[in-house]
């Protein structure tokens, strides 16, 4: 089966659905999201619009075998004939023969199942009934297919209602899911390669927006994050640990306990946000790049590296509630043309280094500070053009709220660069 795919977030799944046009056949509602999921190789699209409302899509345990119960049933609670819940059986056998994956019909959500489970369930396509023990919310997986180096990113864009690509993100929403559920899980296949996500937003995850899980395993690699904004998760943002060489572009991660915790050896962050967590921004313990990356009002570092290798250019750290950038154990970070301002608090540093270690003799180059308790750490090595502003002229920077933008003024513009010849 060749795509392109189309998935209408909104909807109600159903078995007869291919998901090859956008006239009748898209696959619907969260359940058809994985199953683009598991359908989709390398050098496929899959388009996706609207919201998917997450608490829709539940695990279920019955009192019996019902692993040969048809793919699309009827569900619906039995004692009652449905006034509590309605669904359709989208697996079977989802971790054993007891268990069945429903997607739950629209403005239903898993409370209704888990509230009334002594209800039982009736299948009413096969006819059949038996007990409820359990319920649980299910993310999405992304557990079966990858891209390749031959053939290219298998690639899931976000789109608009008229199915087109100008920057709309479709939305995934954990809202009423059941405790510690995530919204995007990697799976248990192992490493997942080039993987294109595009324009999407999730939100109100009940633990983390993105999971790179099982523990273990190391998912993903060569991967491309593009316009994503993840905000407003209980837990972290994204895990994302050992995840290594990904590519984010203009991702927002948001308002969550902490934001992003340990991403894997060369991502590459460039125009991305990180701001306004709990605790910290980033926790990197391998080296990653940061390419005008905002690190703004989280309330310990914007951003934390443990390990060697980890850069920051055209970067802002500000506002971040104990340092903005934070190195520790044998990190060296290097900073160019970085701004580290407010972080004004007692202790609080723009950029700086735990006690020992080569950490302690960072680089930094055309960087700018300004009202920090401690601008850096003494034995870092200022290189060239940095700018202390004591006296508060701003030095081409603008101070207006969250505009970091650099005014025609600022050093950076005016820096040459020698050409031969």
């Amino acid at each position: 089966m060749a795509g392109p795919f189309y998935v209408s977030l909104d909807g109600a799944w159903a078995a007869a659905q291919t998901g090859l046009d956008h006239a009748g056949n898209e696959w619907m509602g969260p359940y058809g999201f994985q199953e683009a999921a598991d359908t989709a190789v390398a050098g496929e699209i899959v388009n996706a619009e609207n919201t998917a409302a997450m608490a829709r899509l539940c695990i279920v345990t019955c009192g019996k075998d019902v692993s040969g119960w048809t793919i699309g049933a009827a569900l619906r609670n039995d004692t009652g004939d449905g006034d509590h819940w309605t669904g359709v059986l989208c697996e079977v056998n989802a971790g054993a023969n007891t268990k069945l994956l429903v997607e739950l019909a629209v403005g239903k959500i898993v409370t209704d199942v888990s509230s009334n489970l002594a209800d039982g369930i009736e299948n009413t396509t096969d006819a059949d009934t038996t007990t409820l023990s359990a319920v649980i919310s299910e993310p999405i997986r992304w557990d079966t297919n990858e891209g390749t180096a031959a053939a290219g990113h298998i690639r899931f864009v976000g789109v608009t209602a008229a199915w087109a690509d100008d920057g709309t993100r479709a939305v995934f929403d954990g809202a009423n899911c059941s405790a510690n559920t995530d919204i995007w899980v990697g799976g248990i296949g192992g490493q997942h390669d080039f993987m294109y996500w595009k324009n999407f937003e999730l939100k109100n995850a009940a633990r983390h927006g993105v999971n790179r899980m099982p523990a273990g395993f190391s998912n993903f690699f060569y991967s491309i994050l593009h316009n994503i904004y993840i905000h407003d998760c209980t837990s972290l943002g994204v895990e994302w640990a050992d995840c290594k060489q990904n590519f984010w572009l203009k991702c927002r991660i948001e308002n969550c306990a902490n934001g992003i915790n340990k991403p894997g050896q060369a991502n590459f962050f460039a125009a991305c946000t990180v701001s306004d967590h709990t605790g910290y921004g980033i926790d990197q313990d391998q080296g990653v790049f940061y390419l005008g990356t905002v690190f703004y009002n989280n309330g310990t570092w914007g951003s934390r590296s443990t390990s060697t290798g980890t850069a920051f250019a055209h970067c802002v750290l500000d506002s971040n509630g104990d340092a903005g950038g934070y190195a520790t154990n044998a990190a060296f970070p290097m900073y160019f043309g970085v701004r580290a301002t407010n972080h004004s608090g007692a202790g609080d540093f723009g950029i700086e280094a735990g006690a020992g270690g080569a950490f302690t003799h960072s680089p930094y180059a055309y960087c700018y500070f300004e009202d920090n308790d401690t601008n850096y750490t003494a034995t870092f090595v200022d290189v060239e053009g940095s700018d202390e502003d004591q006296a508060d002229t701003n030095a081409g920077y603008t101070t207006a709220g969250t505009d970091f933008n650099l005014r025609t003024d600022a050093t950076l513009h005016n820096t040459p660069v020698e050409l031969n010849g």
